[in-house]
C-alpha cells in the first residue's frame, strides 16, 4: 500500500523508532554521565549563540513557537507510534517493519496536527479518519514523485496545489543545497508539510482510500486479509493517538531527547531567517555527527527532527508573510 515510500522513509523511521521506543546506550550517559561532553558543548553554543543573537521580533517568535510545537509533536507522536507499531508488528512476526511504519504515520501525523492545533485561526481540528485519508493520499503523490525521478515518466499528480502553497511546501533548493541531512530525513519534512497544507485545505486531492464503516471494520477484522499497515493505523492506541488522546506522564532524560531540547531552546531564539535556520542544524548536525556519545541510529533520528524544524519553518513564515 505504501511499501515505495516506506521504504524510501525507512532509514529515517527506523532508527527513530528504534530511539523512540526506548532510550539505548546513551541513556545511561544521561542517568550516570552528568557530564555530558556532548551536553556540555552544545549548551556552550547556546550560550554563544543567543549573547550574539538580536532580539526576536513578535511575529517571528510566533511561527517560530509554532514550528517548536511541530518539533515535539512529531517527537512524541514518532515514540508513541514506533511502540504501537512494535507491539502490532510483533503478533504479524515483523516488529522491525511495524516500528518504522508506526514511528512514520505517528510522527509526522501527529507533528502535523499538533502544529495545526498551535495556530489560532486554524479551524476545527482534523478527525482521525481525515488524517489517515490525507496520509494515504500523501504517501501515494511522494510514491509517483520518487516513480518519476527513478524512470523519467512523468505521471498526473495525485494532489495539485497552488504556487503560493507550493512555496509553503516546499523548500527552496537554495537551502536544501546548504543543509547537512540526507533526503531521507528531507522528504520526512516535506511529507510533514504536505499534511499540514491537506488540514488547512489547501491540497486539491485525488482521493486514493475512502473511510471504511464500523461494518467494514469489523468484516475485515474477521478476515485473512488484514494488512499489518491496516492493523496499525485503525489499533485502539494510534486512534487515540491521533485524536490527542494520548499523555505520556514519563519524561525521558535521554542524551537524543536533550539534544533536541536544547536545540529547541536555541531555535525558538535565534534565528532571524532561514538561513539562520539552515546555519543552526548544520552546527548541530555536525556537532552531533561527531560525537561518541550517540549510536548512528539516534544521529539519524536527530537528523530528521532537524528537517522537521526546517521544513515547519518554512511552512508557517510563508503563511504569515505571504
Amino acid at each position: 500500500m505504501k511499501q515505495k515510500l516506506l521504504k524510501s522513509l525507512l532509514p529515517a523511521v527506523m532508527t527513530a523508532a528504534l530511539c523512540l521506543a526506548g532510550c539505548t546506550r546513551s541513556e545511561s550517559i544521561a542517568n550516570e554521565k552528568s557530564d555530558s561532553e556532548l551536553i556540555a558543548q552544545l549548551k556552550s553554543l547556546n550560550d554563544e549563540l543567543l549573547m550574539e543573537a538580536a532580539p526576536t521580533r513578535l511575529t517571528t517568535r510566533q511561527y517560530l513557537e509554532i514550528a517548536s510545537a511541530d518539533l515535539f509533536g512529531a517527537y512524541r507522536g514518532g515514540k508513541r507510534g514506533a511502540q504501537i507499531g512494535t507491539a502490532v508488528g510483533a503478533f504479524f512476526g515483523n516488529p522491525i517493519t511495524g516500528r518504522a511504519f508506526g514511528a512514520a504515520l505517528g510522527g509526522i501525523g501527529y507533528g502535523a496536527f499538533m502544529s495545526y492545533q498551535a495556530v489560532p485561526d486554524n479551524e476545527e481540528a482534523p478527525s482521525f479518519e481525515e488524517i489517515v485519508g490525507l496520509y494515504d493520499d500523501v504517501c501515494v503523490y511522494l510514491n509517483n514523485e520518487l516513480e518519476e525521478e527513478e524512470e523519467g515518466e512523468e505521471e498526473d499528480p495525485t494532489i495539485l496545489m497552488s504556487p503560493q502553497t507550493a512555496g509553503m511546501v516546499f523548500a527552496p533548493d537554495y537551502l536544501i543545497e546548504g543543509i547537512q541531512l540526507d533526503q531521507s530525513a528531507i522528504r520526512v519534512g516535506i511529507s510533514h508539510n504536505l499534511m499540514l497544507a491537506g488540514m488547512q485545505g489547501r491540497l486539491s486531492r485525488t482521493p486514493t482510500t475512502r473511510t471504511r464503516s464500523p461494518e467494514e471494520e469489523e468484516e475485515a477484522g474477521a478476515g485473512d486479509d488484514v494488512t499489518m499497515e491496516d492493523a496499525i493505523t485503525y489499533s485502539e492506541d494510534m486512534v487515540a493517538l491521533l485524536e490527542n488522546r494520548y499523555h505520556d506522564t514519563t519524561e525521558e532524560e535521554c542524551v537524543s531527547a536533550m539534544v533536541m531540547g536544547l536545540f529547541d531552546e536555541v531555535f525558538q531564539t535565534y534565528p532571524a531567517n532561514a538561513y539562520d535556520v539552515v546555519f543552526l542544524i548544520n552546527r548541530y548536525a555536525e556537532i552531533v555527527e561527531a560525537s561518541t556519545e550517540l549510536t548512528s541510529e539516534e544521529k539519524e533520528w536527530i537528523r530528521m527532527g532537524l528537517a522537521v524544524s526546517l521544513y515547519s519553518y518554512n511552512y508557517w513564515t510563508n503563511y504569515y508573510t505571504n
